[in-house]
């Protein structure tokens, strides 16, 4: 997941939903007996070789899985070594439509649909206006204010507990 880059934004609240996952599958009873256990990493952006890096050193730890990267661009750098290597990658965010056909071993899967099916869905439905329903507060906001909007770590659920990624 990305730590670097472009899309670091998306880090901390994929990153929280991943060990959201991993908590409940331990507490679900873990898999095959085993608990799962989180090994990051940055995927960056497709301005760097980040993923690659990152993919060598999780191959080499001897992973099951590896879970991204959000930017369809870098999966398509580093999924022939992923499936190739006979472990399962696991995008949140991938919509290229590139992964809806590609040969990967029955190894690549994403949580995000593919752009045309999105399209598609879109197409079907007529456009209505939305309703105002912004709190007070963010409603004054203006556009260079909304956009300065971060997320706060130290405000994290779980913020005391270890892992790489929290949640709020």
């Amino acid at each position: 997941l990305p730590e670097t880059g472009n899309l670091a934004f998306l880090g901390p609240p994929e990153g929280a939903g991943f060990n959201l996952a991993i908590a409940d599958i331990n507490a679900a009873g873990r898999v095959l007996g085993a608990p799962v256990r989180a090994e990051g990493g940055d995927s960056g952006d497709t301005s760097t070789d980040t993923a690659t890096q990152t993919v060598a050193r999780l191959l080499q730890a001897g992973v099951n899985a590896i879970v991204g990267a959000a930017s369809s661009g870098v999966s398509q750098t580093v999924i022939d070594t992923i499936t190739g290597a006979g472990v399962m990658q696991i995008s949140p965010a991938n919509t290229s439509d590139i992964f809806t056909t590609y040969n990967d071993n029955g190894l690549y899967f994403r949580t995000a649909p593919p752009d045309m099916l999105q399209a598609r869905a879109l197409s079907q439905a007529a456009y209505q206006s939305h309703k105002r329903t912004l709190p007070g507060p963010l409603e004054a906001l203006d556009w260079d204010q909304y956009q300065s909007i971060q997320y706060r770590q130290d405000h994290a659920l779980w913020a005391d507990q270890p892992g790489r990624y929290q949640a709020k």
